[in-house]
């Protein structure tokens, strides 16, 4: 998720309690693609108690970050040097591609040889037998939601 300058400490409360996040980019349009202002922690919010203040007034400013593209290790090397636990990757105009996270990096260090796509995320597959009556439905909807393997299982090798 990510706010707008003039979005308000309540808004960014209510993200943080939703998502359970601690660290919220402000973007000039409020999207992932926005040119980067700034960012809200947990600990920058916690102790406000004008929820109706804009977070351009309570934002940090000077916020570290890296330029795609950026590997897994450089980032783990900018933020263990650095002392932060989150890292926003901006594109040549500044503009936020992504928020990487000790946690993301922590996963990836914990299972380094975990399938994962492009984007890094997990790879998902599941099989279908193709002989029960739903089966049909069943694939359409997994592609739909996006699976990226899908395995036709058909126990003896004969289709109906």
């Amino acid at each position: 998720e990510t706010l707008k300058p003039w979005s308000t400490v309540g808004d960014a409360l209510k993200i943080q309690a939703e998502n359970d996040c601690s660290c919220i980019p402000i973007t000039d349009n409020g999207k992932v693609g926005g040119k980067l202002m700034g960012i809200v922690t947990r600990r920058d919010l916690e102790s406000l108690e004008d929820r109706s203040q804009p977070l351009k007034a309570v934002m940090q400013r000077d916020v570290l970050f890296v330029q795609e593209p950026v590997a897994i290790k450089q980032a783990r090397a900018v933020m263990a040097k650095s002392k932060v636990s989150k890292l926003p990757v901006v594109n040549k105009d500044k503009e936020l591609v992504a928020l990487i996270c000790r946690g993301d990096l922590k996963r990836e260090w914990e299972k380094p040889n975990a399938s994962r796509d492009a984007n890094r995320s997990l790879l998902v597959s599941a099989a279908v037998n193709p002989s029960e009556s739903d089966a049909w439905d069943r694939m359409e909807a997994l592609v739909q939601a996006g699976i990226d393997f899908l395995c036709v299982d058909t126990d003896d090798g004969i289709f109906p």
